[in-house]
């Protein structure tokens, strides 16, 4: 963000920025639209998926969805 500040490059109307974090992201004083990461859950599935492999005794399993939310503060924009 800040060198995008720098090289006069407007956010979000010429870059959009967004990150992956546990939750709103405000570095800098500065709200960044953000996809939340559910790192507990993420956790929990592992290990749940982890004992069912190791109780049937699979090779493989499928994979589990799992949803992120999104916060929107204003760094993201439609492409123009």
């Amino acid at each position: 963000y800040i060198a995008a500040q720098q090289l006069g490059v407007r956010v979000p109307e010429d870059l959009s920025l967004v990150t992956f974090h546990a939750g709103p992201c405000n570095t800098l004083g500065i709200n960044i639209s953000t996809w939340c990461v559910p790192a507990p859950e993420i956790g929990r599935e592992a290990v749940e998926m982890l004992l069912e492999r190791i109780d049937k005794k699979l090779e493989t399993m499928p994979s589990r969805v799992l949803k992120f939310t999104e916060v929107t503060d204003g760094t993201t924009a439609a492409p123009a």
